[in-house]
């Protein structure tokens, strides 16, 4: 299946109570962006591109990144429209992301420092950062048109997690996308950084740290949006998928983790959306039209008045609920 160029249309009747509460001016409005390789690329950007469709840029207090989703984000902080990024992802090819580290592969056969250089990644990273970073409209983190956050795990030990709010935005979004053992890690400002999702897949604990810190007395409305493999319904197929696969259903006992203590905090309404996307694999560029088309399909349920605040369970589970997700998630508060 492949979409049409121009994005699905979104009805903003049926989104209304949506809508209401984004623009309601005792609102902090914050979009989560997680992690998923190029389901969580093509997703975020359809996400994006809705809240543009729906005239709520300017609604929009910061975005938040993890990974895929940081890269997304940044792009669309910067001033990139998200079909200027698909337009992008239709020219592409499998090969055309990974380039192999065959210097550091080689050097750890010779040399048999397997944990030293092979652990360190297969894929340099630079040939896919090198043509998303051609597309940013800015620089530095602070320039954005909207306040963009990136999250970052320090690469020393010490399994922190780093907020980025100012400094080299392609050095933040390339340091944000090296996942443990598969992309080499990034520099930034100095210090080496690696993937952040074991530790937040989709940011929640940092925004609510960082939003209590700054003193704001508004409302925190968060759109949190987690790309999993919930959608599976074939086996799972080759090295990478297989290794995204169970570090997703990992991720996701984290999430809820999380998500469980969101909830309990007062002024606080965190909406989840995790589309299901059936049978993607890691590296689908060949797949994103589908996948921005199938997110905005289903956004525009998740979001709709008559689903915003439904029992998801007894609504439409499939949708974007996982199958390993807990029942007692999202039963109401006391």
């Amino acid at each position: 299946m492949t979409y049409p160029e121009r994005p699905l249309a979104l009805d903003p009747e049926h989104l209304g109570r949506f809508i209401e509460r984004v623009g309601d001016p005792e609102t902090h409005f914050v979009i989560s962006l997680g992690s998923g390789a190029m389901l969580a690329l093509a997703s975020s950007l359809s996400i994006l591109g809705a809240v543009d469709d729906l005239g709520l840029r300017g609604h929009v207090d910061e975005v938040w990144g993890a990974s895929s989703g940081a890269m997304a984000a940044g792009l669309w902080c910067s001033g990139v429209q998200a079909g200027e990024v698909m337009a992008l992802l239709r020219r592409l090819r499998r090969r055309d992301l990974v380039d192999v580290a065959w210097g550091h592969i080689l050097r750890g056969l010779f040399t048999r420092r397997w944990d030293l250089d092979l652990a360190d990644g297969l894929i340099n990273g630079r040939a896919f950062m090198g043509r998303m970073k051609r597309l940013l409209r800015v620089e530095r983190v602070e320039e954005c048109q909207v306040p963009l956050r990136i999250l970052l795990a320090h690469d020393d030990g010490s399994a922190r997690v780093k907020v980025v709010k100012k400094g080299p935005l392609a050095d933040a979004i390339r340091c944000s996308i090296a996942m443990q053992g598969v992309m080499r890690p990034g520099w930034f400002e100095g210090e080496r950084f690696v993937d952040p999702t074991l530790l937040e897949k989709t940011p929640l604990p940092s925004i609510t740290a960082d939003f209590d810190s700054s003193g704001n007395s508004k409302k925190l409305l968060i759109l949190a949006a987690f790309f999993g493999y919930h959608g599976q319904t074939k086996p799972v197929k080759g090295m990478m998928s297989r290794i995204f696969f169970f570090k997703e259903v990992l991720q996701y006992q984290v999430f809820l983790a999380h998500l469980s203590a969101v909830r309990n905090r007062p002024d606080t309404e965190v909406i989840v959306y995790s589309p299901c996307i059936h049978d993607v694999d890691t590296l689908a560029v060949e797949q994103a039209d589908e996948i921005f088309g199938e997110v905005r399909r289903q956004m525009a349920v998740r979001l709709s008045n008559d689903y915003l605040d439904a029992d998801i369970h007894k609504s439409d589970p499939d949708f974007w609920v996982p199958r390993w997700c807990p029942s007692t998630l999202f039963e109401k508060r006391e």
